[in-house]
């Protein structure tokens, strides 16, 4: 769905008028909360590689939200990330970065809204992401490179480099277990398609795209609610995930050279803050 949003967006207005007026239900649900639509240029992260976003604007440009939309991609898009929000206090960074009206909370579909742990001070992400709230007050609380966002690429999209169609396959569907949201293809199963997705070809829930959150031994755990009326037999498409890690982008794929690290991977300051150079 987002990926099919993704490309109305470079439409004209007409066309994405015309098509707007068409979605369905989900669709339009879908489509009020996909930022590029409603968000100026100036609201929309720099594009290419960057290690610094400065926004300087004054009362009502929109920083909060842009930021909040930025956080709310990053953890989408990568399940293992670990963002810091900080703020002046902790009072403001929850009321209005997490809690404000245009906070993460806010922007996010209902279905995919983070839990806010006050006595953690962590915001926790479906899909297992979490953001930790820090104050300015508190610099001490920060400890070392204890946050990550992972490759920020899309697998086999922009900035990776990896054809999706080496990765896709169409399958068959051989079990479903609605009430443990998982299922059982003929030939897909193992950890190579955790963070993939599945699309059924066929019965009530056809066109829809299911994100795999984990495995149970041969079954597929799937990140959204399945319903009855989709047959065994059906045809599914496919695709292997990828956990964003360099590790795995070096030894599964062979593609370190596309990598798209943040600068702050935990470790990666290490030489700076503890090696000593000679003279």
């Amino acid at each position: 769905m987002s990926e099919r949003l993704d490309w109305l967006a470079e439409t004209s207005s007409k066309t994405r008028d015309r098509i707007a007026r068409a979605l369905n239900e989900e669709e339009r649900a879908e489509f009020a909360y996909h930022w590029r639509f409603f968000a100026r240029e100036t609201q929309l992260p720099p594009p290419g590689t960057w290690h610094t976003w400065l926004i300087m604007a004054g009362r009502g440009f929109g920083k909060t939200r842009a930021g909040a939309e930025w956080v709310r991609s990053m953890a989408e898009e990568n399940p293992h990330a670990r963002i810091a929000l900080i703020s002046s206090s902790m009072a403001e960074a929850r009321a209005v970065m997490v809690e404000g009206e245009s906070g993460i909370i806010a922007c996010c579909p209902p279905d995919r809204a983070p839990k806010f742990e006050a006595s953690l001070r962590r915001l926790s992400f479906p899909n297992g992401a979490q953001a930790h709230l820090f104050s300015a007050a508190e610099p001490e609380a920060l400890r070392g490179p204890q946050h990550s966002h992972a490759c920020r690429a899309i697998f086999c999209g922009p900035g990776c480099g990896l054809s999706a169609r080496k990765f896709e396959a169409l399958d068959t569907l051989t079990a479903v277990d609605i009430d443990a949201n998982r299922v059982q293809l003929a030939n897909s199963a193992g950890l190579d398609f955790v963070d993939g997705r599945v699309r059924f070809l066929d019965g009530t829930q056809t066109g829809l795209v299911f994100h795999v959150v984990g495995v149970d031994r041969s079954w597929l755990v799937l990140d959204r609610s399945l319903v009855e009326g989709t047959p065994i037999g059906t045809k599914v498409e496919v695709r292997e995930g990828c956990d964003h890690t360099f590790q795995t982008c070096r030894t599964r794929f062979a593609n370190a050279v596309n990598f798209r690290g943040e600068p702050f991977l935990p470790g990666n300051d290490l030489l700076a803050r503890y090696g000593k150079g000679s003279e």
